[in-house]
């Protein structure tokens, strides 16, 4: 986020040429702590680690859970898009297909799971803990119940297809509500700019 902040303040030199307008920056963020360490890694990379500004804006972040976290508010989202996420023809293709079914059967044949019904979500979840493993470069204890690369390539697919159909662009949806965050975000560059040269 540093780096892109950085590249972002190169590009866009008179947004913050003038005390004024960086006095009328504000960071927006939801309330997820992932979200917050973005914004404040995103001001750093504005206006460097231990300065005055820097302090102050983290000081004064702007919690906005209906704007950034849209799809847990919006109720079209949560009954069009979230609640039927396990009817998506897609996915439910996907979860039902020789690939899956596969690797849920040589999963539970070598991890000796006999008694019991071994589920999509459950491979999901040790596939997540693999991967927090992985990205913290811990011991790798669940990493070790998947034999090779394919099997990991099989749920990595499975995520990215997910994201696409509930988050993305497999629903039409979910470029309509984010237009609201864009509207946002350009009028305030715009307003700022105007400001800035009647000045």
């Amino acid at each position: 986020m540093q780096q892109i902040a950085s590249r972002f303040k190169n590009r866009f030199p008179d947004l913050f040429r003038h005390e004024s307008a960086i006095d009328s920056i504000h960071i927006v963020s939801s309330d997820r702590d992932r979200c917050i360490y973005s914004g404040r890694n995103f001001v750093f990379g504005l206006f460097g680690h231990n300065s005055e500004l820097s302090n102050s804006l983290i000081n004064q972040f702007v919690i906005n859970n209906t704007l950034i976290r849209y799809f847990d508010l919006c109720d079209q989202y949560l009954e069009k898009v979230k609640k039927q996420k396990n009817t998506l023809p897609n996915l439910v293709n996907y979860i039902n297909g020789p690939e899956m079914r596969k690797l849920l059967t040589e999963f539970k044949s070598r991890n000796f799971i006999q008694e019991m019904e071994l589920k999509t979500k459950i491979l999901t979840t040790i596939f997540g803990l693999c991967g927090i493993e992985h990205a913290h470069r811990m011991k790798k204890n669940w990493c070790k119940l998947f034999e090779n690369d394919d099997e990991l390539e099989i749920l990595s697919y499975y995520g990215d297809l997910k994201d696409y159909w509930i988050k993305s662009y497999g629903n039409e949806l979910n470029y309509q509500v984010v237009q609201y965050l864009y509207l946002d975000l350009f009028t305030n560059l715009k307003l700022n700019l105007e400001n800035d040269s009647k000045k």
